[in-house]
């Protein structure tokens, strides 16, 4: 059951799934939230963190990635040696101009006031995205990475994967999203960065590394902040999204 006041409709944008839930409060256009869900997770599974941002007073826009949700699933144990984590956070980056016309020219989104947020490989995503498009008010990047070449280093150790022709490719996109390798269009725009200190899935130190690179060039210290959860897994906590809304709230 939706909380009061929030409603939410499910839909398709070209061949992208989507729930859309918002204020029933608002007239007007909302201020919105592009949410990605992580790596074998879905739309779905976000519902509730949405209905409470969306109670709050904006409207958030859930897609599935890739190989998720309603777009199928996969082995995803088998096919993450094979890079597809990567082509599904690309395919994420690809799509985010779609979904974002689609935002202002239907669902009545506010262009002036859009913000990107996603948990684990929705962080990456968001992380990316925020790189990509400069007009974004603000981004929140929960257990994901703004450093991507070198999450991927430590992604490659973990699952034993050598340098390898067929990932050169590839791994050329992953430098050319990389935030922290475009960091100029990144500096000085409010970025919260929430991380479980105890992380086993997504490695803490290169959020942590890129943190401190990217506050040394931001004028306003404020408009960057990591909050990090000791002993917290990967996992997205209440006081995650209790913090989400905080800067939601003063930045959006």
């Amino acid at each position: 059951m939706n909380l009061f006041g929030v409603e939410e409709n499910k839909l398709y944008i070209e061949n992208i799934p989507v729930l859309v839930i918002r204020p029933s409060f608002i007239e007007g256009n909302y201020p919105t939230v592009i949410f990605y869900h992580g790596f074998t997770s879905n739309k779905e599974n976000q519902k509730f963190r949405a209905e409470i941002l969306a109670s709050l007073g904006y409207q958030i826009i859930l897609p599935d990635s890739l190989y998720h949700g309603e777009r199928g699933n996969i082995d995803y144990e088998k096919e993450v040696y094979e890079g597809v984590f990567w082509r599904i956070v690309l395919k994420n980056i690809e799509e985010y101009d779609t979904i974002k016309d689609f935002a202002t020219e239907k669902l009545h989104s506010d262009p002036n006031r859009m913000a990107v947020m996603g948990h684990s490989m929705g962080g990456f995503t968001s992380s990316g995205i925020f790189r990509k498009d400069e007009a974004l008010k603000t981004a929140i990047i929960v257990n994901g990475s703004c450093d991507y070449l070198e999450s991927n280093k430590i992604f490659k150790n973990k699952l034993g994967i050598e340098d390898d022709e067929k990932f050169e490719e590839m791994e050329r996109h992953i430098s050319n999203n990389d935030p922290l390798r475009n960091i100029k269009t990144i500096v000085d725009r409010p970025l919260l960065l929430l991380h479980g200190e105890a992380d086993s899935i997504v490695d803490i130190n290169p959020q942590k590394q890129f943190y401190e690179t990217a506050k040394k060039l931001y004028k306003n210290k404020e408009l960057i902040n990591l909050i990090t959860y000791p002993n917290l897994n990967h996992h997205f906590t209440v006081s995650m999204l209790e913090k989400s809304a905080e800067w939601l709230n003063k930045y959006l």
